[in-house]
């Protein structure tokens, strides 16, 4: 029987990144039938949008072929786990057996392919109105449909077989092909901050502006990076039955990760799209939720919006942990393995413990996303940056994603190192 063959870390890695870059050529082929320069106006006046814009790797401004890229499967995949609160069955699924997670990943695409072709003839019809195509035909809307759902449905279906084919590629494809795209963004947001500092006439300003924005930018990205391998350790003593000696449960501060901020960035978005599709934007609720209108001096009662943003990142992160994080088993775990938290009695009390800790770790890592999230928003309102997704929340992404893929490079390597040293 023939066997597989698993490549080493580093040619994993070089799998991975020329699947990205074949996969960037897509994004430089505009969609026929579309007037490619509709979005970019566009997105001046909205910038609501930004995130939208940065996830798809500029597709969306450019209107690529890739205009909708991973978007779908990752709105898909927070509606499956939101179904999870009111559907019992299926939150036993997304923390049952392997064979029942494949299942919840195979509904997962289902549902992205139907998001897909939601929004796909949501903006072909309401943009398509208003300029978005050339010419306004039935057509041309079933086209454009096609075009971007099946360029959709083939992103996430590779990113997918990148996380399974684990002999060939380091993992994590959809989260890799989104920070390949949020990484591809970044380039035009240095353009607009080049153009903002250049537009200021008093040279005394100019330096002033770049001195705030370049250490804003370091600063953010250390502080990403320094809560993202925050954890906290809780020891576990064990039994001389099972030999002794002493563990730790590690329990990261940001257990959700960027997942809730995306949540509530979607959340927030989707009635402004929808908004914008039928011309109501200038709608009092609308402008709350829309983080253009944020930090706006003139109109400052929007910016209570930012306390809504808030609320959302904060809940979900509570509900996130909960579906990923069971304190009951990891405390009939310690107790299995004849093991007990210092100071700690057995069953129940460890429960409550371990709920504790991390409802005050969510809290605060909850706090800290939403600081970086708020940046962006609150330098666009201050310097006119309409289109800033450099920062915030595809930071977050950005330093998350690389930092796990540094890891599981790191880690795959020791362990074909130790498996040579014992054979």
């Amino acid at each position: 029987m023939r066997t597989k063959k698993n490549y080493s870390a580093y040619r994993k890695l070089f799998h991975t990144i020329l699947v990205l870059l074949i996969l960037r050529l897509f994004y430089s082929i505009p969609t026929p039938g579309v007037n490619t320069g509709y979005f970019k106006t566009f997105l001046e006046l909205n910038a609501s949008f930004s995130f939208i814009n940065a996830i798809t790797g500029s597709g969306l401004s450019d209107l690529s072929i890739m205009a909708l890229s991973v978007g779908p499967y990752i709105t898909a995949s927070i509606l499956i786990q939101l179904f999870g609160i009111l559907i019992p069955k299926l939150a036993e699924m997304q923390n049952g057996m392997q064979d029942e997670r494949d299942r919840i990943e195979k509904l997962t695409f289902i549902v992205g392919i139907i998001m897909a072709v939601l929004q796909s003839v949501l903006m072909a019809i309401g943009f398509g109105k208003k300029g978005l195509l050339i010419d306004y035909k039935w057509y041309w809307i079933c086209c454009i449909t096609a075009i971007w759902t099946f360029t959709s449905a083939m992103v996430a279906f590779i990113g997918k077989k990148m996380s399974d084919m684990k002999n060939y590629f380091i993992g994590n494809g959809v989260s890799l092909i989104l920070t390949a795209n949020i990484i591809a963004s970044y380039p035009s947001d240095i353009k607009s901050i080049i153009r903002l500092i250049a537009s200021v006439k008093d040279d005394q300003k100019k330096i002033i502006i770049s001195i705030v924005v370049i250490t804003a930018i370091v600063i953010l990205f250390m502080f990403t990076y320094f809560i993202n391998g925050c954890e906290k350790q809780i020891k576990i003593v064990y039994s001389n039955k099972t030999g002794g000696g002493e563990g730790t449960i590690p329990i990261k501060l940001c257990t959700g990760g960027v997942v809730p901020v995306i949540f509530a960035s979607s959340i927030m978005a989707f009635p402004v799209t929808i908004a914008s599709l039928i011309g109501k934007e200038n709608i009092p609720f609308i402008k709350l939720i829309n983080t253009a209108c944020w930090f706006d001096p003139k109109s400052p009662i929007y910016s209570f919006g930012a306390f809504i943003y808030l609320l959302l990142i904060i809940l979900y992160s509570y509900f996130y942990t909960n579906i990923t994080f069971n304190a009951s088993e990891v405390a009939h775990s310690i107790q299995k393995s004849d093991g007990i938290i210092p100071g700690i009695r057995s069953g129940q009390n460890t429960v409550a413990y371990l709920k504790r800790q991390m409802k005050s770790l969510i809290f605060i890592g909850a706090i800290c996303m939403s600081i970086i999230a708020m940046v962006p928003i609150f330098i666009s309102a201050h310097y006119g940056l309409s289109r800033l997704s450099f920062l915030g929340t595809s930071v977050i992404i950005t330093v998350s994603v690389i930092t796990d893929t540094k890891n599981q490079v790191l880690s795959q390597r020791r362990s074909k190192k130790y498996i040579a040293r014992t054979v």
